[in-house]
């Protein structure tokens, strides 16, 4: 791995895909709780950084701008940040932290510039304190962006590289040790910022993978019973009216009678098989329990004729034990916005389908002909199906 290649793992470092909304948001209040904490203290050094700027330059004003400055953009963001907040959206945390990196890289420039004027302007007794200053500060920054790093790394280098290359220019030995040890404590500081952020994308991806099986049935791979309440309810207050689409294996029970248990779940998981290809971004598909699943989704991207197209799909596939499998669909529309309205829209659809199975099964029942846009219910007649 070359050098290059190293400083651009430090500065911007891989978020997975699949955490990087959590990620943002998280860093988003991780941020706002420690931007408060790190503004004061910012606040709070700079009459202490303007008093010994007067005590140790040799009477030249430069060096009094930057702290100046600085302290007007800490009283500035100190109040914005008591105004600002995150939000429960990725978009305003992405803003959030979009300002608070600007803010970051202005005021890393700002105290960049102020330790250099300050250690080209001081007596040479007192040049040594502004480096040691400049760490102490680059410590609480570090700890403070940790969550941002590409944005901390960038504000290390600001502050602490003008001095660096100064003391390195300098020709002096102090004034090497110095900018040696000041180059060690910089790089140590970038790398505990690369392992947290690292600790944190895997404390995020574990926390994920455990919703992940928790919302999961185990043996098909589908979203369970549980997971599937809270997702068609967010799809409700999304999207107004969704569709659900509940679907039975006939005569089921006589699969595992004849065939074994072993033999149903492998007939639960084709079915199972058959249903995933039709999950979109805003179709979830579950199982229900035992043999019946459930297909939820707005009522403009879940049509009825999907119902009537698994049946065929069903009916047409070979089956692990060789013969042909039906299945029965009850359909309902509701708006759901919370639990209520969801197991009331979960009752009228069984209820369709129950009336599925007692007209003949193999077939798809609306629920008081709520389902727009649907054609026959009933599924064509059946078809022999060989072995696979």
């Amino acid at each position: 791995m070359t050098v290059a290649s190293t400083l651009r793992k430090l500065a911007f470092p891989a978020i997975p895909v699949d955490i990087g909304e959590e990620y943002t948001l998280q860093s988003a209040y991780r941020m706002q709780r420690q931007g408060r904490l790190l503004v004061l203290g910012m606040m709070a050094m700079m009459p202490f950084a303007l008093f010994d700027t007067r005590l140790a330059n040799g009477g030249s004003w430069l060096p009094y701008i930057p702290p100046a400055f600085a302290f007007l953009i800490f009283a500035a963001g100190f109040l914005l940040l008591r105004k600002m907040s995150v939000g429960d959206s990725v978009a305003d945390a992405q803003r959030f932290l979009s300002r608070a990196g600007k803010a970051a890289m202005g005021f890393g420039v700002l105290l960049g510039i102020w330790g250099l004027l300050s250690w080209l302007f001081a007596d040479p007794d007192t040049r040594a304190f502004y480096p040691l200053f400049l760490a102490l500060v680059a410590m609480a920054v570090s700890f403070s962006l940790a969550s941002l790093q590409h944005i901390c790394t960038v504000v290390l280098a600001t502050i602490l590289a003008p001095i660096d290359i100064a003391l390195f220019s300098s020709g002096q030995p102090l004034d090497l040790s110095t900018a040696f040890g000041l180059a060690i404590a910089g790089g140590m500081m970038a790398q505990m910022i690369h392992n947290q952020h690292a600790s944190t994308v895997e404390l995020l991806a574990l926390q994920q993978q455990a919703r992940r099986l928790a919302e999961t049935d185990p043996l098909t791979g589908l979203l369970n019973r549980k997971a599937l309440l809270g997702h068609a309810v967010e799809l409700g207050r999304n999207h107004g009216d969704i569709r659900l689409l509940l679907l039975d294996i006939d005569q089921f029970e006589a699969i595992n009678q004849q065939h074994g248990q072993a033999t149903g779940d492998d007939v639960l998981r084709a079915i199972a098989t058959i249903l995933a290809r039709r999950a979109r971004k805003e179709i979830l598909v579950a199982r229900a329990g035992g043999e019946e699943f459930a297909l939820v989704g707005p009522t403009d991207a879940l049509f009825p004729a999907i119902g009537l197209a698994l049946l065929a799909e069903i009916r047409n596939t070979a089956m692990p034990h060789g013969k042909q499998v039906t299945a029965s669909i009850g359909c309902a529309d509701g708006n759901v916005s919370n639990e209520a309205d969801w197991r009331k829209l979960f009752a009228q659809t069984d209820e369709a389908l129950f009336r599925a199975k007692q007209d003949g099964r193999n077939r798809m029942v609306e629920a008081g002909g709520q389902c727009a846009s649907s054609s026959a219910a009933n599924a064509e007649a059946p078809t022999k199906v060989a072995a696979a």
